[in-house]
């Protein structure tokens, strides 16, 4: 059977207070309002990478569970292959998600007959949510249990489907719409990240997730629409619009300053590694308030004490074509002023496909030692325990003297 026409994930509508950014406004419920005063950030390359790997992956579901002609999945198919993201590496990585979908779908399908998979099934939030609404990137429900399933294609940080928000949401939205008619008593929560061999899994029971929709996110809901209740700084900052000037951030972050430097002595350990926590979004607030402030200078404003100037420039040649031409009338040789430079391991990668890539270069490639970095406990990197190994690497940072 034919697929209706879908709205494309590109062209989703946002709400107000999306499932999305429910971080920030179910903590500090009056940054949602506050970030309608500043303008969209652009779509970041990353975000459009992820964009294409939903679409991509959805019309590949779509296709296996004959949810699609053959002649709509090819012409679908032959548009996207068009776009610069896809690549072997895009189709290597969603091909690991639409496998683990298909065999999540087998595995329902053999535990109840009557299961059912939805692919960006639309749902209606405003029993919780003033104006809320949403999308799925799949439902399937089967045997009492609702699974949502969530890609996400960065492959930064991991995320954690253990009492995520935007996944609780999204679980709310699709109990209401389907949990009567099967019977719904267990709530399964998924991410996937492929690029990451993430998959994260949480499950709590259909009751607690009601409870929680109705005690907890009704009334935070309710407040953030109208832009009320108290402002409240935190992780969840680094995203918001509005922290460039929010005071209450400004103010968090300046104190975690502040209080490193209590003591008039040196620095406990404790302290050090406290300062060194905060760095990354302290630096990440300094670095958006300079960047704020030069973009309304560009855009006309007077800044007291400061004015524009024109930044140091760099040289080049303007035609590389008559800059050999002239070259050349000056007697010089082509290889006194042309170079030859291999493209990099990247575009090989992409003009000879990956398995071609190991088979021609594997063994000319080499891979030095990363450089140290210090990260927390969790990261599943192994440890740097070998002080021979430690020297080595900072061996080439060492300062001549």
């Amino acid at each position: 059977m034919a697929a209706k026409k879908d709205i494309k994930h590109s062209e989703r509508a946002h709400a107000l207070l999306g499932a999305s950014s429910s971080g920030r406004w179910l903590t500090c419920t009056p940054s949602a309002r506050l970030e309608e005063n500043f303008p969209e950030s652009p779509e970041s390359v990353y975000a459009a990478e992820g964009t294409f790997a939903h679409e991509l992956s959805e019309l590949e579901i779509r296709y296996a569970l004959d949810l699609l002609t053959l002649n709509e999945y090819v012409y679908r198919k032959n548009d996207l292959m068009k776009a610069d993201f896809y690549t072997e590496e895009m189709v290597e990585e969603t091909d690991k998600y639409i496998a683990h979908v298909r065999d999540s779908w087998k595995a329902a399908k053999a535990e109840d007959k009557f299961a059912e998979i939805l692919i960006e099934d639309k749902i209606d939030l405003s029993t919780f949510i003033p104006e809320g609404f949403g999308s799925n990137d799949i439902v399937i429900l089967s045997a009492g249990t609702l699974y949502v399933k969530d890609l996400k294609f960065g492959k930064g940080v991991k995320v954690s489907a253990k009492d995520n928000s935007q996944l609780k949401l999204y679980a709310l939205g699709a109990l209401e719409k389907h949990g009567f008619n099967f019977e719904i008593e267990t709530i399964h929560l998924e991410i996937n990240q492929p690029r990451l061999n993430n998959v994260s899994t949480f499950e709590l029971d259909a009751v607690e997730l009601i409870a929680w929709g109705v005690d907890f996110v009704t009334p935070r809901a309710a407040e953030a629409f109208e832009g009320l209740g108290a402002f409240v700084a935190g992780d969840h900052c680094r995203w918001c619009k509005a922290a460039v000037k929010c005071k209450t951030y400004a103010a968090h972050n300046l104190q975690a300053v502040k209080d490193a430097f209590t003591d008039p002595e040196l620095l406990t350990d404790e302290q050090l590694l406290d300062v060194f926590d905060k760095a990354p979004a302290f630096v990440k607030w300094v670095n958006s308030v300079a960047d704020f402030v030069k973009s309304e200078a560009l855009a006309g404003r007077k800044w007291a004490g400061y004015k524009l100037i024109e930044g140091r420039s760099v040289r080049s040649i303007g035609d590389e074509d008559k800059a050999k031409e002239a070259l050349s009338k000056a007697g010089l040789k082509p290889g006194d002023y042309l170079t030859e430079k291999l493209k990099g391991i990247t575009e090989l990668t992409k003009t000879l496909g990956k398995k071609d890539f190991d088979t021609v270069l594997g063994p000319l490639i080499i891979k030095p030692a990363g450089k140290p970095a210090l990260v927390t406990v969790d990261d599943p990197r192994p440890e740097l325990n070998s002080a021979a190994a430690v020297a080595d690497l900072f061996e080439d940072e060492s300062e001549n003297i």
